[in-house]
This record gives C-alpha cells, structure tokens and sequence, in this order.
C-alpha cells in the first residue's frame, strides 16, 4: 500500500532485445489499451492519466525509458493519503498488458510506426522527462499544500490551519504546550457543564478548536486531514463544513450531558463524525465497490480502536459516541442528495 501525499508506487522493467524507439510504440499501445489518456510523448517515455470518472480512483502515470529498462510511477491524483495498493495494481497491470501487446508487433512495423510519429515528439531540450527529480524544495512545496484550499478541498485546510493557530495562539499567550492545566483551557474556551448549561453555549463549539497538548492536537489533525481528504471531496465543501460543526456540537452536548464537573476539548467528537458519516456511505453504493470493503475495515477498526483507548479516564468517549452516531444519521440523510448529484455528474460526462 502505498502512501504519502500524494500515494505514489514505482517499478522497473526490462525489455533487452527491443531498441528504445520500439520500447516507447509499445508503451503507447499499452496505455492505450488501458484506454489511458497519452496526454504527452517524447523519446524518453509517456505521461499518461487514467479516466475512471470523478468518483473514482485516477492516478497520473509516468514511464521513462532510458536504455533497456524502464521506470513506470503511478501516483494519485485524487487527496488520498493511502491508495489502498491501487497505485500498485495499476503499475502491475501495465506490465501484464504489455505483454501481450508485444506479441501482436513485429520489430519492423514499431520502427515504421515511430517514424510517422518522430517529428511531432517533444525535442530532448524541452523534454519534460528529462528534468531533475524533485528536490527537497519541491517534496516541501507539496506538504505545504496540505495547507492550502482548494475547490474541491477547501474546508480541510481551513479547519487545519485554524486548530493549529489557536494552538499556537495559546502557546504564545503562556499555556503549557504539554500539560495545559484546567484554567487555562476554561479561559480559552473549554466545554464545561457548570458554565455551559449558565449561558456559555458558545463553549460548545468553541471546545472543538481547544487541545489538550500538543500530542492531542497532532494526532486529531492527522485524523482530520485523512478523512478530510477523502470526505470533502465527495460531500462538496457546503456540507462538510455544516456537517462537521453539526457533529461537533452534538458531540460536545453529549460530553454534558454525561459528565457533571469534566472538562472537555478536542476537535475530536466533530472529526468522530465524519468518520461516522464515511462509515454510513461506504455501506452504499456512492463510493466505488472496489474501494469501499477495505475502507470499511479499516475505519471500522480505527472507531473501535479508539473507543476501546477511550475507556481509560481522562478520555472524553462520550463526545466520541455522540460524534460518530450524529455522524452516521447525518451520512444516510445525505444519501439522497449526494445520489442525485453523483448522477448528475455522470450523465454530464456521457453528454460530453
């Protein structure tokens, strides 16, 4: 399984009794027998992308011969951070296809082939193929990234950034980035019964971009960035963002109605939710079936995982309950609209 952002998996493979002209005809035929789309050629290789639709895995593959061997990559073009070993399948299945491909051209005809081709390739000088591979610079500038919206993963960010500055805001202003104690998270925004239930209600809400240290806030970002990657994507930014602070204060009224003297805090119960409303699609036919039994699994096991961890005292498993049930409810009652709009889409691309 791959993983990074984005999922990326690479392999070589050799072919030694082929010129590099006949090696790059028959990796074109191969990705257009994928039905890949070639969207660029040069003597040293191919840029091809697959076209599965909006809903779907897709990936951007690149091959390039150098000699006798060439290195295919396939790297995710969607914001997953785990591609599930699609990336894999599909550098696997290239390699399969172009074995059979071989067998249907002879060496004289791919040599014939590529000369009707020759002129209209990319000169070596502006090859595209033959730049550097990416510096430490550039892997940064694609982190960075995580950080900035976009059309289709415009809330995520938002939300990201916005816990992390409260976070540094508090660090700033003298709360321990460790250990913050009981006053300093009350000051800040706390949910808390005794002051909720006497007008505070603005605690909870606010209680979800308070964290509880450090260690508390890296590991609910992490969480919120990879559903949020997956999540927002498909539910439109609208409804992500009402969802998640819907989940979140429902996740916070739990946590008082529960505990009578607890302090709570945490973007988790909002982040819960989502999980919840993942959790309640992937038992339907929005997301695609290949996809959707191991993202099951492993979301299924990640809820359980932590609601177990929960039962240790200082954990606030209430909120998580509130979250993950408000969640799945809010998930079947979008089914609906998301179905239409999922068919919408696809019809648009069958018109075009």
């Amino acid at each position: 399984m791959a993983s990074g952002f984005p999922p990326k998996y690479s392999a070589d493979f050799v072919q030694s009794y082929i010129t590099p002209s006949q090696f790059l005809m028959l990796c074109l035929y191969t990705a257009q027998e994928l039905s890949w789309d070639v969207h660029y050629i040069s003597n040293r290789g191919i840029i091809a992308s697959t076209q599965n639709g909006i809903w779907k895995f897709n990936a951007e593959i690149k091959i390039i011969i150098k000699d006798h061997t060439a290195t295919i990559q396939s790297t995710s073009t969607g914001r997953e951070i785990f591609d599930l070993g699609k990336n894999k399948k599909l550098v696997r299945q290239f390699i399969e296809k172009f074995a059979a491909v071989k067998k249907h051209y002879a060496y004289h005809t791919l040599d014939e082939n590529y000369e009707t081709i020759r002129e209209r390739l990319v000169t070596d000088e502006q090859d595209l193929l033959r730049l550097p591979d990416p510096t430490g610079l550039d892997i940064f500038k694609d982190f960075i990234s995580i950080f900035k919206p976009t059309d289709k993963y415009y809330f995520t960010p938002i939300l990201l950034n916005l816990n992390i500055l409260i976070f540094l805001a508090m660090v700033v202003m003298g709360v321990n980035a460790m250990t913050p104690d009981i006053h300093s998270l009350l000051q800040w925004g706390a949910n808390y019964k005794p002051l909720t239930l006497k007008g505070q209600w603005w605690r909870l809400i606010t209680s979800c971009f308070i964290h509880i240290g450090f260690i508390h806030l890296l590991l609910n970002m992490y969480a919120l960035l990879f559903i949020g990657l997956m999540l927002e994507p498909l539910l439109g930014k609208t409804r992500f963002i009402v969802t998640y602070l819907l989940t979140g204060i429902i996740a916070s009224s739990a946590s008082i109605w529960w505990h009578d003297i607890s302090v709570s805090a945490g973007a988790s119960g909002a982040i819960f939710g989502m999980y919840g409303v993942f959790l309640a699609l992937l038992t339907t036919s929005i997301v695609e079936k290949s996809t959707r039994r191991p993202l099951f699994i492993s979301i299924a096991i990640y809820i359980v995982y932590n609601l177990v961890s929960g039962l240790k005292e200082g954990v606030d498993n209430e909120a998580h309950l509130g979250g993950i049930l408000s969640g799945i409810l809010f998930g079947y009652l979008m089914l609906p609209g998301l179905q239409k709009k999922k068919k919408f889409i696809e019809t648009d691309q069958q018109n075009n």
